[in-house]
């Protein structure tokens, strides 16, 4: 209204013509943002998620993802606010923060592509274990199929299994 009215802070405009370009970018960034946000934040979700990671980030995803018990009605607010520098804060707040959780549209966007997450995901324990089992050697040969998966016949192999000094006795005679 300024710009159409002639009642601009400056003779050119540039402060009006910069928060017009802002509000346009808007929808773009938001979407950009909201999409990368709602993808980090999924990983609280994964069967191992850690959950001794800061918990901010279940609880936001919970919110974002529209879970019983984290809505407006039960004290859970998130808002979003357009910066003068173009990025956008998504604030997230509500009984079970400390603090309000606050994460930045840069930020966010500079974590990813530097192949970063914002919440770790954690691995199968259980299958890289059974991994190291089976590239390791400690188990017998024949004791996984092609997939790394055991077969119901899987031992240690021989080399691994303590003897007694009889069964040694024994083997070398």
């Amino acid at each position: 209204m300024a710009v159409q009215s002639g009642k601009c802070i400056d003779e050119y405009c540039d402060y009006e013509n910069k928060q017009l370009a802002r509000l346009e970018n808007a929808p773009t960034v938001s979407i950009r943002f909201i999409e990368q946000l709602v993808d980090e934040l999924s990983t609280t979700e994964d069967n191992y998620y850690d959950v001794n990671n800061d918990y901010s980030f279940m609880v936001a995803n919970c919110m974002i993802t529209n879970k019983p018990g984290f809505s407006k009605t039960e004290g859970y607010n998130i808002r979003l606010d357009l910066l003068d520098d173009g990025s956008q804060e998504i604030i997230f707040e509500g009984p079970l923060f400390e603090k309000p959780l606050v994460i930045n549209s840069n930020t966010l966007n500079a974590l990813v592509n530097s192949g970063n997450d914002l919440v770790t995901e954690t691995p199968d324990i259980n299958e890289d274990m059974l991994k190291l089992l089976i590239d390791s050697g400690v188990l017998a040969e024949g004791s996984s199929d092609e997939n790394g998966q055991l077969l119901p016949g899987a031992a240690i192999a021989d080399e691994f299994i303590l003897k007694t000094l009889m069964d040694l006795m024994t083997m070398k005679s």
